[in-house]
């Protein structure tokens, strides 16, 4: 999976290579100009182990959108939203370990609600950050008013269908939301519990671990993670 196709890669690494960083540092003069350039991003990739330059370029481009599209909303517990996105990408970090990261799923982690919660569209992903992304998003992304079992299952299962990258992106959100219950009533944090052991954990972790391999591991993390997150409330 990628959200940038080779030959956009091989485009993007020529044109940095051949202006050294003239290009990231243009997008950072114009984001710090407007005011919205997020001062950790160096951090944020440093803290991944992303050194090449066309990867830093995509993952400053989702990281905007993410910015951008959820400025001004906040979360239960009063915190920004980004905050969310970025604690997920966090969990991947460790579940998957600094410098065996999918950069396209780093991407993608920092997107994944933007579609759903903001006035960013599928189109605008595509046009930035290839089509590839945008179809796995689009499977992240549930229909508004679209509720109950039957269409959990079908949301599930379109997940499961674009392969272990998109199932372990859900996963780790979910991971990110059990460990972020506090805020919620008793009643709301029962209903999160029981819909994650119903379906999330009982759909998701066996099919990532169907690919085997390191998915394996990966999915008896998670799974041992949210567990414990789980136990806090019980």
């Amino acid at each position: 999976m990628s959200c940038l196709s080779k030959s956009e890669l091989e485009a993007l690494e020529r044109e940095l290579n051949n202006h050294d960083s003239e290009v990231l540092g243009r997008l950072r003069e114009f984001f710090l100009r407007h005011d919205i350039f997020p001062p950790d991003f160096e951090e944020l990739c440093d803290r991944l182990g992303v050194t090449g330059r066309h990867q830093r370029l995509g993952i400053l481009i989702a990281y905007m959108i993410a910015f951008w599209g959820h400025e001004g909303q906040e979360r239960r517990d009063k915190s920004k939203y980004i905050t969310h996105p970025l604690g997920a990408l966090l969990i991947y970090a460790e579940t998957a370990g600094v410098g065996r990261l999918d950069v396209a799923l780093i991407i993608l982690i920092l997107i994944h609600d933007v579609v759903e919660d903001t006035k960013v569209t599928l189109q605008m992903i595509s046009a930035c950050l290839g089509e590839e992304c945008s179809l796995d998003l689009s499977s992240l992304s549930k229909e508004h008013g679209q509720k109950g079992d039957d269409y959990l299952i079908a949301y599930l299962l379109g997940i499961i269908a674009r392969g272990p990258g998109v199932i372990l992106v859900k996963l780790c959100d979910r991971a990110h939301n059990l460990e972020t219950l506090q805020p919620f009533t008793e009643d709301k944090r029962k209903e999160k519990i029981l819909e994650t052991q119903t379906f999330h954990m009982l759909m998701l972790l066996p099919a990532l671990r169907s690919y085997g391999g390191d998915y394996i591991r990966m999915a008896d993390e998670l799974e041992q993670r949210m567990n414990e997150a789980i136990a806090q409330y019980q």
